[in-house]
């Protein structure tokens, strides 16, 4: 019996023990919900008292059970030991008993306050999560407007990047363009000094022309002799032996002219350089090849390197807004001195032509070797004014070798001749003296695109090839080579002449039908181009030369150049609106060619996103971009 009482005792211990550790779980429940982490305290703190209830509910039903056994125990020792004694025990078991049901009572009490205080807290939980929930969206969308800004501004800063680069690059164009005027400065200098010079020598001339006059006390009619144009003998050129053979092969000669433009720092593009080599070879066909475009973008060094290396007398002309007719270009007679006063130009040409006077003859004959002309700038003044006679001659040297029979039509006169007595009364002939470019002249030109110069003329652009240079980094400058640059032996007219080819009838039947095409949409907008642009087009075909390409490649990538070059200039002002329609079928004629830089510089002028114009823009296409 003793046993079992104390074994009751214990259990009355085990549940004091279990409200303690129910105390403390709750007493741990509250520390947790003062962390950060409350709401997950509190979901781990309500499934320890679930547990806790459960483990009471358990002890409940044990005390019970004791109970139970307790009063069949107490019978039965009543009668083991007698009923005195049991009931002397009684009240002392009886006090245990109320106490354990007191502390049960405790316990119960203390879990109802505990699980109203979960309850409070899991509202509390609720609440707390819900307002989270609320400054979550608030802060997500003030961070998707910090974003929003946060782009704007990227966007901003990146269209001032680009506005500072593009300033860059024209501060650098700028800073190219004031490196050239003062080189062309330092010319000018030369240039005046030379010219004071010349001064010097007209003055001497004129003192000696007065005095003559003086003493023909102007009695008689001035008669005008072939002596007064003995200017026009004076040599421009002179042959020198260089360092380096001259060229026979075409393929050599190309393949030497790239070489050069390496030496001498320029990155040439190879269809820029091919298309320039074609043109020259056609000018028989096109009187001049033109190089267009913004200033500071190596027009004026093309054709120098490439005659240059070529080993072709190079004489550049730098045209001034005030020339207004051939006499800028070629000289004049100055009547108060009896003398003709030629330029270089008409020196050179007469150095350089084959058909001359007997007895009139320049001192160095250079007629066997090629002269390229440049007219820098050229679009300064007015190209029909001062080059337009001199534009007609030079077409007319399609009718092939010039010879005493039939030069006279492309050449300009300058002295008719004389017959007649000397001082002796001896009878002199005096034959006319001429000046025409010859088929061993090449004339080339440059001109600056903007606000200080001429457009060119449909005429003009019928006899030309004009090679449109895009951008303004066509030629890169990269670092300059370091050495001296060896000479070249001067390029022969026969040479020259071998490697131009003429065309055979029906040889390019597909790109006449593509010229054709085009040709009626062109009529649409009434500019047509004539017969006399369609066979130079052709011939341009025959002429161009690049052995890295098949024969396919090669007439599809000449057509596609002509097309920039001759055929999108008459483009020019096209109202994009009103001719959407033609100008998409010129774009489905053009992808036909399978050229992507063509089809690209037509986007850039035809596509309205891009031309923000309105009006058909071409300003050719990028020769680099056949390269990458």
């Amino acid at each position: 019996m003793m046993e079992f009482v104390q074994e009751l005792g214990n259990s009355g211990i085990f549940v004091a023990a279990c409200v303690i550790v129910l105390v403390s779980f709750v007493a741990l429940f509250v520390w947790m919900l003062r962390d950060n982490s409350r709401a997950h305290a509190v979901e781990k703190t309500y499934g320890k008292l679930a547990a806790m209830k459960k483990e009471l509910d358990r002890l409940d039903a044990e005390v019970s059970s004791r109970r139970d056994e307790l009063a069949r125990n107490s019978l039965e020792y009543a009668e083991a030991v007698g009923l005195k004694e049991t009931f002397k025990r009684r009240p002392e078991l009886k006090a245990e008993l109320d106490a354990l049901n007191e502390g049960l009572a405790k316990g119960k009490q203390s879990y109802e306050q505990y699980k109203q205080e979960f309850m409070r807290l899991t509202q509390e939980k609720e609440s707390t999560l819900n307002r989270l929930d609320s400054d979550i969206d608030a802060r997500k969308k003030e961070t998707e407007h910090l974003l929003d800004e946060r782009k704007r501004s990227l966007e901003e800063i990146d269209e001032k990047i680009k506005a500072a680069s593009q300033k860059l690059s024209t501060l650098a164009s700028l800073d190219e363009q004031i490196s050239e005027r003062k080189v062309r400065l330092d010319a000018l200098d030369g240039q005046i000094a030379e010219a004071q010079k010349r001064v010097g020598e007209v003055l001497s001339v004129i003192a000696k022309g007065l005095a003559r006059l003086e003493k023909m006390n102007l009695s008689g009619v001035q008669v005008l002799r072939q002596e007064a144009f003995d200017g026009l003998k004076e040599p421009v050129f002179s042959i020198v032996n260089g360092t380096l053979p001259a060229l026979k092969k075409e393929e050599e000669a190309i393949g030497a002219v790239k070489r050069h433009f390496v030496e001498t720092g320029f990155d040439i593009p190879n269809r820029l350089l091919t298309a320039f080599h074609t043109s020259l070879k056609t000018s028989g066909m096109s009187s001049l090849t033109v190089m267009a475009g913004v200033s500071g973008t190596g027009k004026s060094a093309l054709p120098k390197l490439y005659s240059e290396a070529m080993g072709i007398c190079f004489q550049p002309l730098a045209v001034e807004p005030r020339w207004d007719s051939p006499k800028d270009l070629l000289g004049f007679f100055n009547y108060a001195t009896n003398r003709y006063e030629p330029t270089q130009l008409a020196r050179a040409l007469f150095q350089f032509q084959h058909i001359r006077p007997e007895r009139f003859r320049p001192d160095k004959d250079m007629s066997e070797y090629m002269l390229m002309p440049m007219l820098d700038e050229m679009n300064l003044a007015r190209v029909e004014y001062y080059f337009s006679e001199f534009l007609s001659k030079l077409e007319l040297r399609r009718s092939g070798e010039l010879t005493e029979a039939n030069y006279i039509p492309v050449a300009l006169e300058v002295f008719p001749g004389w017959r007649g007595l000397d001082e002796g009364g001896k009878q002199v002939v005096e034959e006319a003296i001429r000046l025409f470019a010859d088929t061993n002249t090449l004339f080339v030109g440059t001109m600056n695109e903007d606000e200080t110069t001429q457009s060119l003329s449909d005429k003009v652009i019928d006899r030309a090839n004009v090679l449109y240079f895009g951008r303004p980094n066509q030629l890169k400058p990269v670092a300059n080579s370091s050495g001296s640059l060896s000479s070249r032996r001067l390029l022969r007219k026969a040479t020259w002449l071998s490697w131009v080819k003429q065309v055979e009838p029906g040889q390019y039947q597909d790109a006449e039908e593509t010229l054709s095409s085009l040709n009626k949409v062109l009529a649409e907008f009434n500019r047509p181009f004539a017969h006399r642009t369609f066979q130079a087009m052709l011939s341009y075909l025959a002429n161009y030369f690049d052995p890295e390409l098949d024969e396919a490649g090669r007439v599809r990538r000449a057509l596609a150049d002509q097309i920039g070059m001759r055929i999108m200039p008459k483009l020019r002002g096209l109202d994009l609106t009103q001719n959407a329609e033609t100008l998409e079928r010129v774009k489905g004629i053009i992808s036909r060619l399978d050229d992507p830089p063509l089809a690209r510089a037509f986007a850039r002028a035809s596509d309205r996103e891009e031309n923000r114009s309105g009006f058909f823009n071409w300003s050719g296409f990028d020769w680099h971009d056949s390269e990458e």
